[in-house]
């Protein structure tokens, strides 16, 4: 008895907390400070990146983005940042670039001045016009010249259930020295093909990484809920916990952790994704261990039923947002 009174609280403490940090998105949208300049146009695929702060890195990743946008003719492509500061930073430089831009005041958000990339996901999504597919992309990862046009020609023209677009179940690394070398533009073409294996950190990343790069079909995004901000920010695990929804969803079963069972991988032919070097950042969040016992409790404590009940709930949510916001879009359009 004692066992099933634990695990009730457990339930019941993740759910209130995501209930009591709830965000109004209809209410960040009409914000007096919130910036949203992103396209109507159609677009197979909304590339979401969120940023705060990393400026060269940033900056050197949608400059690779926007090269492999261009070097497609298969796939139309939004590339839409998502900035979460005291100020727009970056308005000025995605103008200068043809990215799609959403500001969000850091004051509105409630991540204790930290970074939310899983509110910055959330809104990239809701706030942009939908598309077949949402890739949720971290703001310190290139990509390979023909990353799109392989995407297209390989992996969108048949069913899946999400895509993890790199291959190994890991991101490349590139050596301090080649990543100072990229953010001063020492390379005008990214073609993976010419790089040797000097430029790469000499030890291989670990293999089993849920982040970096998803890609998600907007019905199922829709489906999850989202991610998590009412129970993540900072440097944290919301993208193994966002992983662990699509699996409950998709599989139909528990999910005690992540299994990697359900997506797809960029296996055949093999994509990679390139990690610009940085320090290790992991223990600037003092709310990261709590943050874990969530990711934790959500595998370990949760039933099947349990974990379902959450995703629905959430996803309920998430749909009404949307609901609401279309609306308001739909009387500043009229």
């Amino acid at each position: 008895m004692t066992g099933f009174i634990t695990r009730l609280k457990k339930n019941n403490m993740i759910k209130k907390i995501m209930i009591d940090n709830n965000y109004d998105y209809d209410c960040i949208f009409n914000h007096k400070k919130t910036i949203v300049n992103v396209s109507n146009s159609e677009s197979d695929m909304n590339f979401i990146i969120g940023v705060k702060g990393r400026l060269p890195y940033f900056r050197a990743t949608i400059q690779n983005l926007i090269m492999g946008v261009k070097s497609t003719t298969k796939l139309k492509v939004n590339i839409i940042v998502v900035e979460q500061d005291i100020e727009p930073i970056n308005q000025n430089f995605c103008i200068e670039n043809n990215v799609g831009y959403i500001f969000i005041p850091l004051e509105i958000t409630k991540s204790d001045n930290l970074h939310s990339t899983s509110l910055m996901y959330n809104i990239g999504y809701l706030f942009s016009k939908t598309a077949k597919y949402s890739a949720f992309h971290c703001a310190d990862i290139m990509v390979g010249y023909h990353f799109f046009e392989t995407l297209s020609d390989y992996y969108f023209n048949k069913d899946f259930n999400w895509l993890q677009p790199y291959c190994d179940k890991r991101v490349v690394t590139f050596s301090p020295s080649t990543t100072n070398s990229l953010l001063n533009g020492v390379f005008p073409t990214f073609d993976p093909s010419k790089f040797d294996s000097e430029m790469f950190n000499s030890e291989p990343e670990v293999q089993g990484a849920p982040g970096g790069c998803i890609i998600v079909p907007s019905e199922l995004f829709e489906n999850v809920g989202g991610y998590d901000p009412e129970l993540f920010y900072g440097y944290t695990v919301e993208d193994s916990f966002f992983w662990c929804k699509l699996e409950v969803m998709v599989n139909g079963e528990k999910c005690p952790h992540i299994h990697f069972k359900g997506g797809t991988y960029a296996e055949n032919p093999k994509l990679y994704l390139y990690h610009l070097h940085h320090p290790n950042i992991k223990n600037e969040n003092p709310y990261f261990k709590k943050m874990f016992d969530y990711y934790s409790e959500f595998c370990s404590i949760f039933t099947y039923e349990q974990q379902l009940e959450y995703i629905k709930h959430k996803s309920e949510i998430f749909k009404q947002q949307k609901e609401k916001l279309r609306i308001t879009k739909l009387k500043m359009v009229t």
